[in-house]
């Protein structure tokens, strides 16, 4: 299994195309968290923050220049609340103009709460989509 260190300069290699259209790239997910294992796919966040960027040309350049078989991304500003979450509470740096901006912009989405169902709950729901077919 690689090193930390090495997947975070493989990310900064494989995504240094867009470094001059975007604010920062992160890793998020497993690797962030530490629960990686030999099948994990590497989670990357595009931030774009407010630069005047169109995400489906963005997505359309990272197809073109990036293995997708082992990454798995995301542009945050079109990520639901929940994702946002996740990545602002747990992400490693790859590439960064201003960290504490970063740290900043990210913060707003700690405000969040991320709605925790039971097990029951989620079975309901699950029913009732089955149930409905």
């Amino acid at each position: 299994m690689e090193t930390l260190d090495r997947i975070i300069k493989k990310v900064r290699e494989d995504f240094i195309f867009i470094r001059d259209s975007c604010f920062a790239v992160l890793i998020f997910g497993s690797y962030a968290r530490g629960e990686n294992c030999l099948c994990s796919d590497i989670d990357v966040c595009i931030v774009l923050k407010e630069r005047k960027i169109e995400g489906g040309i963005l997505y359309n350049n990272i197809y073109e220049n990036v293995k997708m078989d082992e990454y798995d991304v995301v542009i945050f500003e079109s990520c639901d609340d929940s994702l946002k979450y996740e990545i602002s509470k747990d992400y490693i740096i790859a590439y960064c103009d201003n960290p504490e901006e970063l740290k900043k912009y990210l913060t707003q989405s700690l405000k969040y709460t991320p709605v925790k169902k039971t097990r029951k709950e989620l079975l309901n729901e699950l029913g009732a989509v089955i149930n409905a077919a």
